[in-house]
């Protein structure tokens, strides 16, 4: 078909499935032939998002220092170009990075700042999913609090759209936060 910007968005899904399925180094080519094409093609917008693939891959493998650059650079160029919706994008990349290479600090600044400029309102699925990680990264943190109003909207998107796989994880991590106490009831052991 001579479809290049068809040809780089498949490599880039070749990547990600290698990436799945922990073959780091092959998603890796896959992936920087589909960062090449697009650079070729002028693209900057599928560029930076080549890059935060490559950052989640490399991520993946647990090369920290690459994971970081890449994901730098490609939040950069959204920045550059005023692409909202890529910022949201590159920052939920930069805020999963994190988690996998178990920076939670980290990957919690990189969540809220997706959530503060995520570009669609109201019920969105990815919006859901995006409250869902950030309520796992406060329960690792030990901000319960937090953590069961991040649950709560993301149970609030996930309820108004039926997602069923959505709704029984944000059940998960409920479970696992332990309850809220009223004020001035300690629970037992003093915790």
């Amino acid at each position: 078909l001579n479809d290049r910007y068809g040809e780089a968005y498949a490599l880039s899904q070749r990547g990600h499935a290698l990436r799945w399925i922990a073959h780091y180094d092959e998603a890796d080519r896959f992936l920087q032939r589909s960062e090449a094409l697009r650079r070729n093609l002028r693209d900057r917008r599928a560029l930076a998002i080549s890059l935060a693939g490559r950052a989640l891959n490399a991520a993946s493998a647990g090369a920290a220092e690459q994971a970081r650059s890449l994901g730098r650079k490609s939040i950069s160029m959204m920045e550059e170009s005023g692409d909202i919706a890529g910022i949201s994008v590159t920052s939920v990349n930069l805020g999963v990075s994190e988690l996998i290479l178990g920076d939670l600090p980290a990957a919690l600044v990189w969540l809220d700042r997706a959530l503060a400029v995520f570009p669609i309102p109201g019920g969105h699925r990815s919006l859901g999913w995006l409250h869902f990680v950030r309520a796992h990264v406060r329960q690792q943190l030990g901000d319960f609090d937090d953590c069961r109003r991040s649950a709560a909207e993301a149970h609030k998107m996930f309820s108004q759209l039926g997602e069923r796989h959505g709704l029984i994880a944000v059940q998960r991590i409920r479970k696992a936060a332990p309850p809220k106490l009223p004020p001035g009831v300690q629970a037992i052991g003093g915790k």
